[in-house]
């Protein structure tokens, strides 16, 4: 029928997507809960530049949240989201939509590095999404700009990809990113660390944080703490505050974090051994970014207006 083509073709409000069902079916991947427990909403996880979701998500979200009674799912971004970061949206968008109509639950988001920032450009530019979405919770997301995305790219001789362009601070890409508002219908979570080593936070323009999320610093509930970028995902404030999201009506509230989390370095349900090969995946991303180059920021996408 012509709905059922529809919604094979992931059609709704908003751009048309260039993404076909078997592309997604490729890149998506879900797991049921596990035990007797089942919670009323559909886990997405989204990963950040130049990694896949096999290297982030097996040892830590991946691991852990299905134990805890949710249906977790992930994709894996195109070029390993190196590429046009309004391209790899589509995946997220064409999966939200595909989550929801097949479950019948509301899904929430978890968005490391630039996953985060395709979780903000689905919601900004698809406006159906507002209403299939309850959290959307960005960890160590660039949603200012990186100046690590600047020293990349100011190496003239070999330029930087795409993805790192648009996560320049003043890009294109970010100016149209944060020229409205959040969705107010989605409860958005930055979760953000001073140690962090590729998203620097420099007071007093915090990079991760973003008018209409909760704003959370892990070094303003543990101070002195250290947690670098890709540690983020193993770490036990970040995943106190992930699941405080969850757990609650609204976004993450700091104030319900337990003190004695603080004296924990891994989340409960990781290991050591999942901090470590967690922490190896630095490797491929680096290799993937110095293997890959592009001249310039793409052009914004037709439906981008001011």
């Amino acid at each position: 029928s012509d709905e059922g083509a529809a919604i094979d073709r992931f059609e709704g409000p908003g751009p048309r997507l260039a993404l076909s069902p078997e592309a997604l079916d490729e890149v998506l991947t879900c797991e049921a809960p596990r035990g007797d427990t089942e919670r009323e909403a559909t886990i997405l996880l989204v990963h950040g530049t130049a990694l896949t979701a096999e290297e982030s998500w097996p040892r830590t979200y991946g691991k852990v949240l299905p134990e805890l009674g949710w249906r977790t799912c992930s994709v894996t971004l195109p070029e390993r989201s190196l590429g046009d970061i309004q391209i790899a949206t589509e995946t997220v968008v064409a999966a939200v939509r595909r989550l929801h109509r097949r479950h019948g639950l509301p899904v929430s988001l978890i968005g490391h590095s630039q996953g985060g920032l395709e979780i903000r450009w689905a919601t900004r530019w698809w406006p159906d999404l507002g209403d299939l979405i309850d959290d959307a919770i960005m960890i160590a997301t660039p949603n200012h700009g990186t100046l690590v995305a600047n020293v990349l790219c100011l190496q003239t001789l070999v330029g930087c990809t795409a993805a790192v362009q648009q996560q320049r601070p003043g890009s294109a890409f970010l100016e149209a990113l944060n020229a409205t508002p959040l969705d107010a219908r989605v409860d958005f979570t930055s979760i953000y660390s001073l140690t962090d080593d590729i998203v620097t936070t420099l007071p007093p323009d915090f990079s991760p944080a973003v008018e209409g999320a909760a704003n959370i610093l892990v070094q303003s509930v543990c101070p002195l703490r250290p947690v670098l970028h890709i540690p983020m995902l193993t770490d036990a404030v970040v995943y106190a505050a992930v699941l405080d999201a969850l757990e609650n009506p609204g976004p993450a509230d700091p104030a319900r974090i337990p003190a004695r989390t603080c004296l924990s370095l891994v989340a409960e349900g990781m290991t050591p051994g999942d901090f470590l090969l967690n922490t190896g995946t630095y490797l491929p991303a680096l290799l993937a970014v110095a293997g890959n180059r592009a001249d310039d920021e793409p052009a914004l996408a037709d439906y981008v207006v001011p």
